[in-house]
């Protein structure tokens, strides 16, 4: 088995895409959202490898948004905790239409899970020192340097010693700041983890694996308008900290 307690930090290729898709052949086809996909393939494969649906863990997912997957795979066999809030994304439904599709994809499917809408980072009704996983898939990119301080320090609190958190950071592969920024702060934050800040994301340009860029443009940056100008492709960096026992 996995050692439980290593940190873990890698920017994937497409192979690593395939080898995961050996053990999860749902996600083996041509996606609009592989990056996405990828994260969760990564998640369910540390909850596996780690023991932590065999101990029956208590796992939290923050900004899951309408996508089922953990707790599909973990509702049954952990102690499930979902956190989000409608955030009146471009590319997202919001108010009502939210409310309605988040009955219909979460809490109506999967009465045992723990749903709380909020933020991390902010004021959120679960108990701190609670948690042996806190994760998020496509997530952290999204938030500002102080946003993303006060969720890296609230992931800490939120954990048992030993408690691990996990996730992936999308980031455009002509400017990756808040991938830099988000790896500094887990180093700082008082977890367990291993970065280089001399060193750049370690991946081969010709065999990363990237968002397809047709769905980047026409999904994902609608808010810059029809004069929207492709940036770059994007990728993921999947990281594991550990919270010292």
């Amino acid at each position: 088995m996995t050692d439980p307690t290593a940190p873990l930090l890698r920017v994937p290729a497409v192979d690593d895409w395939w080898r995961l898709t050996r053990r999860f052949p749902d996600y083996r086809k041509a996606s609009h959202s592989v990056l996405k996909d990828y994260g969760y393939m990564e998640l369910m494969a540390l909850v596996g490898d780690r023991g932590l649906a065999d101990r029956r863990a208590a796992i939290l997912e923050y900004g899951h948004g309408f996508n089922p997957a953990l707790f599909a795979a973990f509702h049954a066999r952990c102690h499930m905790t979902g956190v989000d809030d409608d955030m009146g994304l471009a590319y997202f439904p919001s108010g009502e239409s939210w409310d309605a599709k988040r009955k219909e994809r979460l809490l109506d499917p999967f009465p045992d899970v723990r749903f709380v809408r909020g933020l991390l980072g902010g004021p959120l009704d679960v108990r701190e020192g609670s948690q042996d996983l806190v994760c998020s898939v496509s997530v952290m990119e999204e938030l500002d340097p102080a946003t993303t301080a006060r969720v890296v320090e609230h992931a800490h609190r939120l954990l048992v010693p030993g408690g691990l958190f996990a996730g992936t950071i999308d980031f455009c592969v002509t400017g990756a700041d808040r991938y830099f920024n988000l790896m500094q702060l887990l180093v700082s934050s008082g977890f367990d983890f291993r970065f280089d800040p001399a060193r750049p994301p370690n991946a081969n340009p010709y065999t990363i694996l990237v968002e397809n860029p047709t769905a980047v443009m026409t999904m994902y940056m609608q808010a810059a308008g029809e004069d929207r100008r492709y940036q770059g492709h994007w990728t993921t960096a999947f990281f594991v900290a550990r919270k010292p026992a």
